[in-house]
């Protein structure tokens, strides 16, 4: 999974110099990024233990999912223009996110075992339903446009929306509600890769728009 990080991340980057003006080269710069500091720490994590690196699986999931969240408000076009307020927002509370996820106990208090079993603190739901709240918020802009488009726009939607789908419910199931809700921690490998599969399909159909 290391190798398949620093491919996500070498990807990532060369979208990005594609072409650093373009919002959808940016927010698919910070959505694989995320992904690949995500993986990669979970991967470092169940071999050299450490709860520094646990901390950094939550900045790269948010980072991730914001960076998704702006992917699908510009992919493959805009239907609405995000003001400036919204982009404010959003930017204060990521940042509250990643520093409350590597300081202090008020996401995670403590992480007891390689397993990443974890002693939560009192914002944890919150950054679960934020969390959750940007991928849904993502998926239906893209089911929006997907039933607004025809031609290659509607084939790339289509294609996105069933990649994320089955990301999704992976990701979802083994990472947050086996572990939130019954206390199960042995399947958290199983997320990075099938999201691994979704930037996968994603930079397929990327490159299919050529951008």
């Amino acid at each position: 999974m290391l190798v398949l990080s620093a491919l996500m991340a070498i990807l990532s980057i060369y979208v990005l110099l594609r072409n650093r003006n373009n919002a959808i080269n940016i927010s698919f710069f910070f959505m694989t990024i995320g992904a690949a500091i995500w993986i990669s720490s979970n991967a470092v994590d169940y071999i050299y233990f450490s709860e520094f690196l646990t901390r950094i699986t939550y900045v790269g999931a948010i980072v991730m999912v914001i960076g998704y969240y702006y992917f699908s408000w510009y992919f493959p076009y805009q239907i609405h223009i995000m003001n400036r307020t919204h982009h404010v927002i959003i930017f204060a509370m990521t940042l509250l996110l990643i520093i409350f996820s590597l300081f202090g106990g008020l996401i995670i208090k403590d992480v007891i075992n390689q397993h990443k079993e974890l002693i939560y603190g009192p914002i944890f739901p919150l950054y679960n339903i934020i969390f959750l709240l940007f991928w849904i918020f993502g998926l239906v802009i893209s089911i929006t446009k997907y039933r607004r488009s025809d031609g290659l726009h509607r084939w790339q939607l289509k294609n996105i929306i069933w990649v994320l789908f089955l990301a999704f419910i992976a990701g979802i199931t083994t990472n947050l509600v086996l572990p939130w809700v019954f206390n199960v921690w042995n399947y958290g490998w199983v997320g990075p890769m099938f999201t691994m599969i979704f930037f996968a399909g994603a930079t397929y159909i990327l490159f299919k728009k050529n951008i």
